[in-house]
Parts: C-alpha cells; sequence; structure tokens
C-alpha cells in the first residue's frame, strides 16, 4: 500500500534516519531511567514507530516496529535478569503493542491518502480532476510568467464519444474513456498532467513546452487516439485545442489561458474535428 506523505527518497530517507536515532536515544534513556529511577520509558518507543508507519508502505513499517520491538527485548534483558519465559513474555507483549501501533497508524494513513485521492482524481480514468487540473495550471503559469517559461495548456474533447454509448452501452463508454486517458499519459512526459474535466473532455497541462514541440506533441496524441479507437471499433476522434505562452502577458490570468484553450477547441470541434489548434498569447 502507498504512504500517505508524498516525499522523495532522500526525505524518506532523512525521516528514517531521524527515527532510527530516536530509538538508539530512547533505548539509551530506558536503560537510564530503569536502572537509576526504576522507570519504564518503553511506550515512548510508539513515537518514531509511528512517523516510519505514517511515513513508509505497511510491509517496511511492520520490520521497523518489529527491530524496534528486539532491540527494546535485548534493552530488557541487558537490565533485568529475568528467566527466559519472562523475558519471552515482554518480547511478546512489546511485538503485539509496537505492531499494532505500526499497523493501525499505518492503516488510518492508507486510509487517508485514500480520501486524499479521491479528492483530488477522477475516481474512471485516475486523471487529476477539473478543480486540481485547474489548480495545477494556475501554479504552472504562474511560474511561467515569473520565470518566463514557456507553457502549453490543451483541451482535448472526444468526438462522437455519445455514439459509443448508444451503439455498445456505458460500460464500453467507460472503457473507452479509461483507455484514452491512459493512452494520453503513455504519450506525454512525467511532468505533464492530464485532467479529466467533465464528460468526454480532457486537460492536457505541459510545463516548459512551447508552441512547435506542444503541437508535436498533441498531433501525435490526436493521431494515437484514432488509432487506438480504430482498432476497438469505436467512431471517436480527438478535436484539440491549445493555447501556449511563455510568460510574455504578465496581467494575464490563468483563466484567460485556460478560456483561450477551450475556445480553440470549439473551433476544432466546429469545424473539421479531428484537429489540433494552438494559440499563442504574445
Amino acid at each position: 500500500m502507498k504512504p500517505l506523505l508524498d516525499l522523495t527518497k532522500n526525505q524518506r530517507r532523512a525521516i528514517l534516519a531521524l527515527a532510527l536515532l530516536a530509538v538508539a536515544a530512547l533505548a539509551y534513556a530506558n536503560q537510564i531511567a530503569e536502572t537509576d529511577l526504576n522507570v519504564e520509558l518503553e511506550a515512548l518507543f510508539l513515537a518514531p514507530i509511528a512517523i516510519v508507519a505514517w511515513a513508509y508502505p505497511r510491509r517496511f513499517s511492520l520490520l521497523f516496529a518489529l527491530a524496534v520491538t528486539v532491540l527494546a527485548a535485548l534493552s530488557d534483558a541487558g537490565i533485568r535478569r529475568y528467566p527466559a519465559p519472562q523475558l519471552a513474555f515482554e518480547f511478546a507483549v512489546h511485538a503485539a503493542v509496537f505492531l499494532s501501533a505500526a499497523f493501525v497508524v499505518n492503516l488510518l494513513a492508507d486510509l487517508l491518502s485514500q480520501q486524499t485521492h479521491r479528492a483530488r482524481f477522477d475516481a474512471l480514468t485516475d486523471s487529476a480532476n477539473a478543480e486540481r487540473f485547474r489548480e495545477f495550471a494556475a501554479l504552472e503559469l504562474d511560474r511561467s510568467k515569473r520565470y518566463n517559461r514557456p507553457v502549453t495548456v490543451a483541451f482535448v474533447d472526444l468526438d462522437n464519444f455519445k455514439m459509443v454509448n448508444d451503439r455498445y452501452g456505458h460500460l464500453a463508454g467507460d472503457e473507452a474513456l479509461r483507455s484514452m486517458a491512459g493512452l494520453m499519459r503513455e504519450h506525454l512526459r512525467g511532468t505533464d498532467v492530464v485532467g479529466r474535466l467533465g464528460g468526454d473532455e480532457f486537460g492536457i497541462l505541459m510545463p516548459e513546452t512551447g508552441e512547435d514541440e506542444a503541437r508535436a506533441v498533441l498531433e501525435r496524441v490526436r493521431a494515437r487516439i484514432a488509432e487506438r479507437a480504430a482498432a476497438m471499433g469505436w467512431p471517436i476522434t480527438a478535436s484539440i485545442g491549445a493555447a501556449a505562452t511563455c510568460g510574455a502577458g504578465r496581467d494575464v490570468r490563468s483563466e484567460d489561458v485556460l478560456a483561450r484553450a477551450d475556445n480553440a477547441m470549439y473551433r476544432v470541434k466546429s469545424s473539421s474535428k479531428d484537429d489540433v489548434c494552438i494559440e499563442v498569447f504574445d
């Protein structure tokens, strides 16, 4: 299962390193507290276990909790001179508590991650939903204005999609939407964003992409959509309209760029269909 926190590999390593340092410090403090004050600090091990369980997948979280359990047991064995059966009982109790804590925290993180994903992504196509796509577009267009970098926003409408539902049913229509959304992601970069804006309309956000490069990419997407549809027997093509900018219009709002892309798409839709139209902000 995926962890909740969307962290880089280095950030995860830093969290794990801090958690290991905390466990080592707690083990040392626990030895001193039990020896000098007859106070047990094992409950404090739950903090680093919870942090790791929140940031890492479940299997790793459980292994970490088990390692902490072993460390706590070794600490107890070094302090207390209990017979083996009692030490085994202490180990079992720690294992039950620490592993349960890791499991519960990881489960809560996973559930929250799923809810967050559902709030940001379209359930059918796993593309960004309309609200999330517009947020991405606004951020990227602001960056374009600030650093004078190119960015292109495209709207894609699947021509004749209603015929798929009418001829083959809504399940086939859902499969067509999933297929086309996946195809778009396949032919875009990892930094590009595909969003489902509603019905059979999608958005494509391409950072660091000017008019010429965007045209090549969108023509390829348009052609692949037609090929996939023909192979599946779907009467689908794509009308694509886009707006490209390089931060030239400092007073232009993201809504203006999106509206320009939308208008370009509708011009294609109302004329030839199965074509690409790109407008450029000077």
